[in-house]
């Protein structure tokens, strides 16, 4: 069962080049001394931008987040490569000799890099393969190349071109790799591409202007578990909450969905309702556990 405290919330972060996600989360533990931190989607660590971070019991909930779009801004290198596909590595030219016109690539992403595609993960990326995570295992000299997966890309606008840099705004769906589009499209036009930059301004739909930066965050600045995940709230009794506390089922007059439970009183925490039943999800503990950070 959840015990929840005044930090128990999320937060809207805009994550500095140089860190990785994790080193994010654990500067925040250190300001707030939550119990858990965690993130709903990682940045590479020379990205920069939007980073959702849920503390405390919240981590517990980063799955009920809704799979929708993810926008980018990346300033592309065209007729480059490197191992990570970013300047994190040594890079090399790869270029054919060929300029393209901004015409060629805009045919280029409305007709191959539009809607449901099929997308390589980078080498140096989390995705497991084998039961390892493909970046480990180009570390230990056993690089693979990831299977193929299919992605979702929603809209590609171009924000300016002078060969060989190219920036775009993408909106993406989940498991999409900014760095792959880089590659592909470079291949494509003259040879490779690697990002130079990455900025990510909008998830689950907060936008990069409502984050703040590490140094910022008080506890004022986590926002409510309800407010975030947009739930609606389910009033119930001091009986039923008992019963829920049990782990039984509740028989209810409300829509499908994850809701928040209130008694007469608090919060007392989350279930989900389906074709008129109420199953608890995660309940409230009023003997809250010591503060640790996972390791």
């Amino acid at each position: 069962m959840l015990s929840f405290m005044a930090t128990d919330g999320f937060l809207l972060i805009d994550k500095p080049a140089g860190m990785t996600s994790f080193q994010v989360c654990k500067k925040i533990n250190n300001i707030l001394s939550a119990k858990r931190i965690g993130h709903t989607g990682t940045l590479d660590p020379f990205a920069t931008g939007l980073l959702v971070v849920a503390v405390g019991q919240a981590t517990k909930l980063i799955n009920h987040f809704p799979e929708n779009k993810k926008t980018y801004h990346v300033r592309i290198e065209l007729g480059k490569t490197s191992e990570t596909l970013d300047p994190d590595t040594t890079i090399d030219t790869v270029w054919n000799g060929y300029i393209p016109t901004q015409h060629e690539i805009e045919e280029l992403l409305n007709t191959k890099f539009s809607g449901s595609i099929s997308q390589i993960p980078p080498i140096i990326s989390a995705v497991k393969i084998n039961g390892h995570r493909s970046y480990f295992l180009a570390r230990t000299g056993k690089s693979q190349l990831p299977t193929a997966r299919t992605v979702k890309v929603f809209s590609t606008t171009i924000i300016s071109y002078t060969f060989p840099f190219l920036e775009l705004e993408v909106s993406v769906g989940s498991g999409f790799y900014i760095r792959s589009l880089a590659r592909d499209v470079g291949a494509e036009l003259c040879g490779g591409g690697i990002c130079l930059s990455l900025r990510r301004t909008e998830l689950h739909g907060f936008a990069i202007s409502q984050a703040q930066p590490i140094a910022e965050v008080t506890e004022q600045s986590v926002f409510s578990i309800s407010d975030v995940l947009g739930l609606e709230t389910l009033k119930i009794t001091s009986h039923e909450s008992y019963r829920l506390q049990c782990g039984q089922k509740l028989r209810v007059d409300h829509a499908d969905g994850l809701v928040c439970l209130h008694d007469e009183v608090q919060l007392i925490g989350f279930g989900r309702i389906k074709d008129g039943v109420l199953q608890p999800k995660n309940m409230i503990d009023n003997n809250p556990p010591r503060h640790t950070f996972p390791t």
